[in-house]
């Protein structure tokens, strides 16, 4: 099975007899060798995406707490048709985004911004909903506040 020998061998008939295409004349690096490249090595680096996703990630939410801030301003009533707390949807991944590219440690700034960005939204749809600032039509009922 290892032979090289045989019809459909791509090493010509020639450098076969000269030894050429042997398997045992692959070279091994010496393990002092492998050690040292070990050690070498550069800390994890956040690959670009990272980087670009915690901008976004944070630049989305803050898009999202500005259109609820006016929302809200705009609704003069303390119950909406929809469940604030689906908004969570774009707080809790950027926040975690930010966390992973602040872990790489690519984008600090970045990070930084999308995980204070992320909390603070989930932050704000705690409030709106524990203190009925902005709750959904059918929980303000039960909840007596209408």
């Amino acid at each position: 099975m290892g032979s090289n020998r045989g019809p459909f061998c791509l090493i010509p008939k020639r450098r076969r007899l000269q030894g050429e295409g042997r398997h045992d004349k692959v070279p091994v690096p010496h393990p002092s060798a492998l050690n040292e490249a070990m050690t070498d090595e550069q800390p994890l680096r956040s690959p670009l995406p990272w980087a670009a996703l915690s901008w976004i990630g944070a630049v989305g939410s803050l898009a999202v707490i500005t259109v609820l801030v006016l929302y809200i301003w705009g609704n003069d009533s303390n119950h909406t048709g929809f469940e604030p707390w689906l908004l969570s949807s774009f707080f809790v991944p950027t926040a975690i985004v930010g966390m992973v590219a602040w872990r790489r440690g690519r984008s600090r700034w970045g990070a930084l911004a999308a995980v204070l960005i992320g909390l603070g939204g989930m932050a704000l749809l705690f409030y709106l909903d524990h203190f009925n600032v902005m709750v959904e039509y059918e929980r303000l009922g039960k909840r007596g506040g209408l």
